[in-house]
């Protein structure tokens, strides 16, 4: 009687048991699902948590397509502020036996059991610094330069992040032409110039120099004889005053710097004359490369004087393609046409380099203040763009500015390389080279010897060999560039690999390529 009575209880008990099986075995599959699903949600770019819950819904859908007695009945994926991923689900499992010994169709533990399982991903994230080489030269002038400008600001929007804590996003801003100007950061750069040294008196008492010496006092001086000298604020004789960007012997016969013919430790005579009665004032410089002035013979056959700049040219020595710190190896100095704000072929770019920031605002108005004017050093324009992520010109930086140590496993660098044509102005003692650019302006203009470091495209090629070196990733867009030009080849030359080279022939296509890198860039910084 007693089995009797237990037999339908120990019935119920065996049979179940093998509905309790199949739960257990679904659970442990919807848990391998659910993981896979959770880390295929951390792994993508997604940074909104309807993205990162499609994403997490599709790849747990595609899990359990071969399991039919289980059925999804609730997912969630979300994104927590910790960056990472928390994920549940909810399964039902079709009963074999317990449908059939409490027939109730449709009650829970009749048809069906529940089945819920969770799980939590740490999206695996990287810092992120990006630095953005745009060509702002003289051909972009108009459209081209409206289009770049949405095309980096949209790039902008899509690689800094809101979320700058535990992991940064910055971008530092590249604007070059022929050359880079880094503002206040120039003398750190590129070193300091002799001061000017202020006349004190002159020997004539007559009209014209030539009626007597031509001595000046400037005390301490440090001339010596053949130098060239610049004078500035002489009153009276105001011929004394040298004239920038004015070339001698073509067009002219005036001198645009004098030269020292004789010297005592606080006099030092001049050659020339000049009209006029001095009366006081005046402040004289050295006139050669790494003086406040320079006078250079032009490719033209004159002499040329250029007033020194905030503008930068090429490293030249052992450390021309490293990116030793600027202690070390000075950077170039520039001698540019006229100055920031005076008009010439090829002055100093008004658009300064923005060391790495997350400030979106103020790099979006940074670009759309970007002016066109000049020729194409891209090879400075890309020394740059390593320097501003190199933690050895952190001395140039400050603060939030400085860039991260070399890491893989922590920060993700990456340089966006951008012209629309050849790279065409290298130079020499801080003056486009005459010998060795095309399309740079006026002879006289130029410097009558070879660029010190060679072709600004050899220069640019060892550049790129030397940032990817660095496990620096370069991404290249040639926008509206010939396709067997120099500059086309060395753009697919130097991106890091094929599918990082872009070309655009419009400015629809230019933003898209921008796009595309801003995508490709996020997804680099999420890795497992």
């Amino acid at each position: 009687m007693l089995f009797a009575v237990a037999m339908p209880v120990l019935v119920m008990i065996t049979m179940g048991s093998v509905d309790i099986s199949r739960a257990q075995t679904v659970r442990a599959a919807l848990q391998d699902a659910l993981d896979v699903a959770a880390l295929a949600a951390a792994r993508s770019s997604a940074t909104t948590n309807e993205e990162i819950n499609e994403i997490g819904n599709r790849a747990l859908r595609a899990n359990l397509q071969h399991f039919s007695e289980a059925t999804l009945s609730q997912a969630s994926f979300t994104l927590n502020d910790n960056h990472v991923v928390v994920a549940s689900a909810k399964v039902n499992v079709k009963t074999l036996v317990a449908g059939i010994v409490l027939p109730d169709s449709g009650r829970l533990f009749n048809d069906y059991i529940p089945v819920g399982s969770k799980t939590e991903v740490n999206r695996s994230a990287k810092n992120l610094e990006v630095a953005m080489v745009l060509d702002v030269t003289g051909s972009m002038a108009g459209t081209k330069l409206s289009d770049l400008q949405t095309a980096a600001k949209g790039m902008i929007d899509t690689v800094v992040k809101d979320q700058q804590s535990p992991y940064t996003s910055r971008v530092a801003l590249i604007p070059y032409s022929m050359g880079v100007n880094l503002g206040s950061n120039a003398v750190n750069a590129r070193g300091s110039v002799p001061s000017g040294r202020t006349i004190t008196a002159n020997s004539r008492s007559c009209t014209y120099w030539s009626c007597g010496n031509n001595v000046l006092t400037a005390n301490g001086h440090g001339f010596k004889v053949g130098d060239r000298i610049f004078i500035t604020g002489a009153r009276g004789a105001t011929g004394l005053n040298t004239r920038t960007g004015w070339a001698s012997g073509v067009g002219g016969s005036s001198p645009v710097a004098w030269q020292v013919t004789a010297v005592t430790t606080n006099t030092f005579t001049i050659n020339g004359s000049v009209s006029g009665t001095y009366s006081g004032g005046g402040v004289v410089y050295c006139a050669s490369a790494g003086c406040e002035y320079q006078a250079f013979n032009n490719y033209a056959g004159g002499v040329t004087t250029n007033q020194i700049s905030t503008c930068v040219t090429e490293r030249i020595g052992a450390q021309a393609y490293t990116d030793a710190s600027p202690s070390a190896a000075r950077v170039g100095f520039s001698y540019p046409v006229g100055t920031v704000s005076a008009a010439g072929d090829n002055r100093c770019l008004a658009s300064q380099v923005k060391p790495l920031s997350s400030d979106r605002s103020m790099l979006k108005g940074q670009i759309d203040s970007f002016v066109a004017v000049g020729s194409t050093a891209g090879q400075i324009g890309l020394a740059w763009g390593w320097y501003t992520l190199s933690p050895n010109f952190n001395s140039l930086w400050s603060g939030a500015s400085a860039a991260g140590a070399y890491s893989t496993t922590d920060t993700v660098k990456v340089v966006v390389l951008m012209t629309d044509g050849e790279f065409n102005s290298p130079h020499a003692q801080g003056v486009l080279a005459g010998q060795g650019a095309a399309g740079t302006g006026y002879y006289e203009d130029q410097i009558n010897i070879a660029p010190t470091n060679g072709s600004s495209l050899s220069q640019a090629q060892q550049l790129c060999n030397a940032i990817k070196g660095r496990g620096i990733a370069i991404y290249t867009v040639a926008f509206d560039v010939p396709a067997e030009s120099n500059a086309a080849v060395l753009l697919n030359n130097c991106a890091s690999s094929t599918d990082k080279a872009f070309v655009a022939s419009s400015g629809t296509q230019l933003i898209a390529a921008f796009q595309a890198i801003g995508r490709d860039i996020t997804q680099l910084r999420i890795s497992k």
